[in-house]
């Protein structure tokens, strides 16, 4: 049901799900992840951090997809938190599975961008740019992240 609820857009249904299986599944990490995927939609990002970190910890070394999705998830939580040396680290993780996908590009552009400003690096803004330019769809960028995006396209 909140997988439903996240496919139609009840982000306050999903979130109330995904906190009922903390609540009588606490061993299972799908509610943890859950919990963290709402965050970025909700706005607490604390706390998907907190609860990414659980669900990464019970899932333990199941398969890549998994690890993947969890990495991802990470990666988009630390950006969001302004944690982009961090951040980097779960992008690297899961590149070679998200490399096309728009959500990562945009996080991860994002990520690099900030480090490279605050290392004067411009291999570094090089590289985020390019990163940048494989966001097929740039209408999907958050209006807040919009104006973060510090090169010409």
């Amino acid at each position: 049901m909140a997988m439903t609820g996240l496919m139609f857009g009840k982000v306050d249904l999903a979130r109330k799900k995904y906190s009922e299986m903390i609540t009588f599944f606490p061993d299972n990490p799908e509610g943890y992840y859950g919990f963290a995927l709402t965050a970025p939609m909700i706005g607490d990002v604390d706390k998907g951090l907190e609860n990414i970190k659980i669900s990464i910890e019970k899932y333990g070394k199941r398969n890549s997809e998994i690890k993947n999705q969890t990495e991802l998830l990470y990666g988009i939580l630390l950006t969001l938190n302004k944690n982009y040396i961090e951040a980097i680290f779960h992008f690297e993780e899961c590149a070679s599975k998200f490399k096309n996908d728009d959500n990562f590009n945009i996080h991860y552009s994002l990520s690099l961008i900030k480090i490279a400003e605050q290392n004067n690096d411009e291999d570094g803004k090089k590289k985020a740019l390019k990163v940048y330019n494989k966001i097929k769809n740039k209408e999907e960028i958050p209006e807040e992240l919009k104006g973060e995006f510090n090169f010409k396209t």
